[in-house]
């Protein structure tokens, strides 16, 4: 346990613990060292350098705040390679991109935050979310934060709002309930299950009740095409890419600006 606490930048110290703690307790969490004078005893402990860094029993020398930040959402600490060594890696990748921090051989070995399910991936400073969203998320452009939300609203919740419509996700004064979101460039806004998408084509588009989903149209199209005209969407596959539309309600077809 010393040569842990030497080898990740700590220094052996000696601390007032609680009676029966082990040596080098874990002192990212506050129970081992702190009991009152008359319970504790000195108690060997790994001093580490910086005052935002804490001793993990089994990692060693850890940023608390990123410690803190994977435990309490949704992700527990592991040891894997990684291509530059960097701790706690973000491990989302966008929609498409191959790679990531352990697309390498053989790596150097890394604490990171691993997420309980598969389907999660984890942001660095944010904590795990799902996979996909944050693949649509960061493919078109957006970039994953905390933002405190409205009470029931869930991760990376959908941003964009019908046109005149007022309110949204996060429009609900004073709240606790944080959440991951992403947050979109420009006068963009996010679906979930699409990415981000210009704000005024979705307003209008959800004002006409109608549904934002992806589709395969051609390169050239862009967000939101008129789908009432043939052509748009009718593109080989090596000549269409995912887009944003507007399915209308009741069979009917988005030109562009309306359901109609």
């Amino acid at each position: 346990m010393e040569q842990l606490c030497l080898d990740t930048g700590g220094h052996p110290s000696i601390d007032s613990c609680c009676i029966g703690a082990n040596d080098y307790p874990n002192l990212c969490l506050v129970g081992a060292c702190g009991c009152s004078p008359d319970n504790s005893e000195s108690t060997k402990v790994c001093d580490c350098v910086g005052s935002n860094n804490c001793f993990d029993s089994e990692f060693g020398c850890v940023d608390k705040s990123l410690w803190m930040n994977c435990e309490d959402n949704g992700g527990y600490l592991d040891t894997q390679g990684t291509c530059n060594g960097d701790p706690f890696p973000t491990t989302c990748l966008a929609k498409g991109e191959v790679g990531g921090p352990f697309d390498c051989y053989p790596g150097i070995d890394t604490t990171v935050c691993a997420c309980s399910r598969s389907a999660l991936c984890y942001v660095q400073g944010v904590g795990c979310v799902a996979s996909d969203e944050a693949g649509l998320c960061l493919a078109s452009g957006g970039e994953i934060i905390v933002r405190a939300a409205c009470n029931g609203v869930r991760s990376m919740p959908t941003t964009c709002l019908a046109k005149n419509e007022v309110g949204g996700p996060f429009d609900c004064g004073s709240t606790s309930n944080m959440q991951p979101t992403c947050e979109c460039p420009g006068s963009k806004c996010f679906v979930q299950g699409v990415g981000c998408v210009e704000s005024k084509k979705a307003g209008e588009c959800l004002i006409d009740d109608g549904e934002i989903q992806l589709d395969s149209c051609c390169k050239m199209s862009g967000d939101f095409p008129d789908i009432c005209s043939n052509g748009a969407c009718s593109c080989s596959d090596s000549d269409s890419v995912d887009t944003a539309i507007c399915s209308c309600p009741y069979g009917g077809c988005w030109d562009g600006r309306k359901c109609r």
